[in-house]
Formats: structure tokens, C-alpha cells, sequence
């Protein structure tokens, strides 16, 4: 949820921040949040910056093989349970937090992403 953001279109961030607010969690921390860095293309990831008791806080949404990179502490089973999660079609992200120079993957979130209405029309043509 603290990586993601309401103003935006993108419908993976609508479903954590309504699954967010079903479980109840209390979607003003985003409001403390100093920066967020909007996904891009090359880095495959969302940054956001909050201000915790006079530290920087990250919090990372994105690729699992690219927040992967920030925890050097992460086993064989990361990829695994990845793998495992996109192999019954689940689409998946990885979350991670901590500081400037230590960061820990916090969990996985997997979504199923159905095809859209007009797929067969465009395998067709």
C-alpha cells in the first residue's frame, strides 16, 4: 500500500489500496510520504520515501527479479516461490523496505490478470 499510488490509473495500485482498506489498515501513512518515484520502464520498480522518526524509509514494489537485488540476504526460495506463483498464471510483485543502504524483502503480492475481452479477437488477427 505505501508503494503505491491513488492518484494514478494503474489497477494493480486500485487493488492493493481496496484490499488495504477492506482489511482495514490506515491509508493516511501514504499521507506522510515525502516522495514516490513513479514506476519506469528500466527500473521495473516503485520507490517511495516516507519520514520515520527522523529517518528515510523505503519502500519498494516491483519486479521480484529486480527487488530481489536489494536484499542480499534473500535464500534459493525467493526464486521459487516466484516461479511457483507464475507458473499458475499468477501475476507477481515483490515487496521490500528499509533504509538507504539495507533493504528486506517483506513478501510476495500474486494477482491473477485474466485476459482481456478482445484477446481472442487479437490472437485472430
Amino acid at each position: 500500500m505505501m508503494a503505491s499510488d491513488e492518484s494514478t490509473q494503474d489497477p494493480l495500485d486500485k487493488a492493493i489500496l481496496v484490499k488495504a482498506g477492506q482489511e482495514m489498515l490506515d491509508l493516511h501513512i501514504n499521507e506522510t510520504r515525502q516522495k514516490i518515484h513513479p514506476l519506469r520502464t528500466s527500473h521495473k520498480t516503485i520507490r517511495s520515501n516516507f519520514n520515520e522518526n527522523r529517518h528515510t524509509l523505503r519502500v519498494l514494489k516491483g519486479a521480484p527479479q529486480v527487488i530481489r537485488r536489494f536484499d542480499l540476504k534473500l535464500n534459493e526460495q525467493f526464486p521459487k516461490m516466484v516461479a511457483s506463483l507464475a507458473s499458475r498464471g499468477l501475476r507477481v510483485l515483490a515487496i521490500a523496505s528499509g533504509t538507504e543502504r539495507v533493504v528486506q524483502v517483506a513478501g510476495l503480492i500474486a494477482f491473477q490478470d485474466p485476459p482481456r475481452p478482445d484477446s481472442a479477437s487479437l490472437m485472430l488477427a
